[in-house]
């Protein structure tokens, strides 16, 4: 989880200065992902690697600030935190199970302590 999070912390610095649409060498690398499916898969951290060096320049960069679209999500860590705590199981009395809550990690729960 660590390697993935940094993953994610490093696309969301990069694309504060990321054209918002990808360009063609980022969108023609994207037939990595046309191939029949393996026997056996990559493992975790080497498939989310591939979704990451192929998959990231291909994408539409929403949560930039030159993205001018529809809001298709929490893409800001306090908004995603917000998100998955609204999402957290509750019983019909309206309790919370403690082992149902979603982990936060520390950059999320800071991000949670800067909306107040």
């Amino acid at each position: 989880m660590i390697e993935a999070d940094g993953w994610v912390a490093a696309y969301q610095a990069h694309s504060t200065g990321q054209p918002v649409f990808p360009n063609a060498s980022a969108r023609a690398a994207l037939s990595r992902f046309e191939e029949p499916l393996p026997e056996s898969g990559l493992g975790d951290l080497a498939m989310l690697a591939v979704l990451d060096n192929v998959g990231s320049p291909g994408t539409v960069v929403a949560n930039g600030p030159n993205y001018f679209g529809f809001i298709i999500g929490a893409s800001l860590s306090a908004a995603a935190a917000a998100e998955r705590l609204m999402i957290t199981p509750v019983d019909a009395q309206g309790r919370v199970d403690p082992a149902q809550l979603p982990a936060l990690d520390a950059r999320t729960i800071l991000a949670l302590r800067r909306v107040r």
